[in-house]
């Protein structure tokens, strides 16, 4: 069937597969392709499509009056649509047969799909337009380029077991990877991959009787990126024809080439530069500076105090002078003056003497303030070695 307005429901482009009996009448009865539960049979001098419950009475939401007609193809009278309050012709309501091969094609998805056109759409809505592919559960045995015959474009058949959300088919995206077509049971939506198959999408096609999108009569909506979703008349969902599949298909692989060059030039700049790395022979840059040492705080009373760590001035063997290998210093106690030496980084401070003011055991760090320094430093116990104090020093802290 096909036609109708808005008075037509889901009934637009829908499709009934081959009578499946009788009813008490005597007449074929037919069961809906995508709704069980939407039937057309004949009661009391009318066709009827209804519910399953109903199938045999006259009770429906579309009726045709032809007792003559023994199939409502056969009838060249207007349909009728209750519309809650009363009935109404319907006159671009058809009701047509078709041949197996025809139906065949209609109920099986298109390996592509071309979504087109749309008005000052939100840029998360436009990223939803251009070309999908359908999903597959399998791959198919061969590609799709071509397949569609004269006038079918790609729509020829879908080879492979393709995967479907809400019992419908899906297509991806051809470029955008978080970009789908699915259905959610009541509308088609062009979404993110994170809302496949639920009420949440850019873009919105209400038919719910149609097999692929493509075959819809509706308008397409858009998302604002707000509350609104005004309606978008100029886009159109279709198939490729087969020029189309055959220029898609030449330009996909000349990006896989672009890529697989592109791949193949950064491995060779990749493996001249382990070379290079290997042969010792090139100059290498020169090491970075080493930091200076950090200033801690004012001293403090207490040794919990947080000190800076300059690893840069401290040596790197961790044993004092005077330690036996693996030997650990002792801890100066605050108030015990210190002399400094082995320091790396500040190799002038090799050999001055200072006071220590706290201990960090965590960090295994010495404050010390040291002779000709603004700031106490936080050094390493094998880079101090005690030594009493001086004439009239008393070794405390202040």
């Amino acid at each position: 069937g096909g036609g109708g307005g808005s008075g037509g429901g889901d009934g637009g482009g829908s499709i009934s597969r081959s009578s499946v009996g009788a009813d008490r009448a005597e007449r074929p009865v037919w069961v809906h392709a995508v709704h069980e539960d939407r039937w057309i049979s004949f009661s009391e001098s009318s066709w009827w499509c209804q519910g399953k419950a109903n199938v045999g009475d006259a009770k429906g939401w579309l009726h045709l009056p032809c007792v003559s007609c023994f199939t409502p193809p056969g009838s060249r009278q207007a349909w009728r649509v209750w519309d809650g309050r009363a009935w109404s012709a319907q006159p671009s309501i058809r009701c047509f047969s078709r041949t197996d091969a025809e139906l065949d094609e209609a109920l099986t998805p298109p390996p592509a799909l071309l979504l087109e056109g749309g008005r000052k759409l939100h840029p998360e809505a436009a990223a939803c337009l251009g070309w999908y592919n359908l999903v597959h559960e399998s791959p198919p045995p061969s590609p799709a380029v071509g397949g569609g015959g004269a006038g079918g474009g790609a729509g020829g058949g879908a080879a492979g077991i393709h995967k479907q959300v809400n019992a419908r088919p899906v297509w991806k995206h051809a470029t955008h990877e978080d970009r789908y077509l699915a259905f959610d049971g009541v509308a088609w939506l062009a979404q993110e991959r994170v809302n496949l198959g639920r009420a949440d999408g850019w873009l919105e096609l209400f038919d719910a009787g149609c097999v692929s999108p493509d075959q819809s009569r509706q308008v397409w909506n858009a998302s604002d990126g707000k509350d609104g979703w005004p309606a978008q008349p100029t886009i159109t969902c279709r198939r490729p024809t087969d020029a189309e599949v055959t220029a898609e298909a030449v330009a996909a692989s000349l990006l896989a080439e672009e890529e697989e060059a592109s791949a193949r030039s950064a491995r060779r700049k990749a493996a001249k530069k382990g070379k290079k790395k290997r042969g010792g022979g090139a100059e290498q840059p020169p090491p970075p500076p080493a930091p200076e040492p950090a200033a801690v705080p004012a001293a403090a009373a207490s040794s919990s105090e947080a000190l800076a760590e300059p690893d840069a001035v401290c040596g790197g063997s961790g044993s004092g002078s005077g330690g036996g290998a693996g030997a650990e210093a002792p801890v100066p106690a605050p108030g015990a003056y210190v002399l400094l030496h082995s320091l790396v980084g500040r190799p002038d401070l090799n050999s001055r003497r200072g006071l220590v003011l706290s201990y960090d055991a965590k960090k295994s760090r010495v404050g010390v303030r040291v002779d000709g320094e603004a700031k106490p430093l936080a050094l390493r116990v094998a880079n101090l070695e005690p030594m009493p104090p001086g004439p009239g020093e008393s070794g405390e802290t202040t």
